[in-house]
């Protein structure tokens, strides 16, 4: 009965996180409305996220310097970056057609490494509207091929930067070696942010 238990909980913390995180960010929103750049709105739900903003500014400014369409394509598949508490993986939200990114993530990292992370998830919404307009269905055992997708595309990205750009792409290609994309990982990555709360 215990083990029936734990399960239920793990299953239901998706929804527990949803629940608060969607009511945290609605009081936001209506508290701090977002802004919009190069076509993308920006939406902050992190006092103080002045600096973060400046950083994705940048970052964007670094994909239309090297790879213009890529800020196309983020216009029509992606819409809106979304500046999160703390603890928050970077993914795409197809149902808000919104990049989440955290404000750790964005403090730790250099525009160009933020840079990628934006291409990253652009990338997983471009194959999410791949997948969507197919007659294709996602599986659990495809979720490596798609984030090797991405990160390819990081690599390809990284290596038009100038100075830092091989150094990029070589760290971008030992990410794969952790497997962050595995169910246990996940959970146990939303497990802590949920705790952050």
């Amino acid at each position: 009965m215990m083990k029936l238990l734990l399960r239920l909980g793990d299953a239901l913390l998706p929804v527990r996180i949803c629940i608060v995180v969607g009511s945290y960010c609605l009081a936001r929103l209506l508290h701090d409305p977002p802004s919009t750049y190069m076509g993308l709105d920006i939406f902050r739900f992190v006092d103080g996220s002045g600096d973060a903003e400046g950083k994705v500014r940048r970052a964007l400014t670094l994909i239309a310097t090297y790879e213009p369409w890529w800020i196309r394509q983020m216009k029509r598949k992606v819409r809106r970056i979304v500046i999160m508490m703390a603890g928050a993986e970077p993914q795409f939200r197809p149902i808000v057609r919104g990049c989440y990114v955290s404000i750790d993530e964005i403090a730790a990292s250099s525009d160009e490494q933020l840079a990628l992370t934006l291409i990253h998830e652009a990338t997983h919404a471009r194959l999410h509207e791949w997948i969507r307009a197919s007659s294709f269905r996602p599986r659990p055992d495809i979720q490596e091929r798609v984030e090797r997708a991405c990160v390819r595309r990081e690599v390809a990205f990284a290596k038009k930067l100038p100075e830092v750009g091989q150094e990029l792409a070589k760290l971008a290609n030992d990410q794969l070696k952790t497997r962050w994309w595995e169910p246990a990982r996940r959970a146990e990555a939303r497990r802590k942010f949920f705790e952050n709360l």
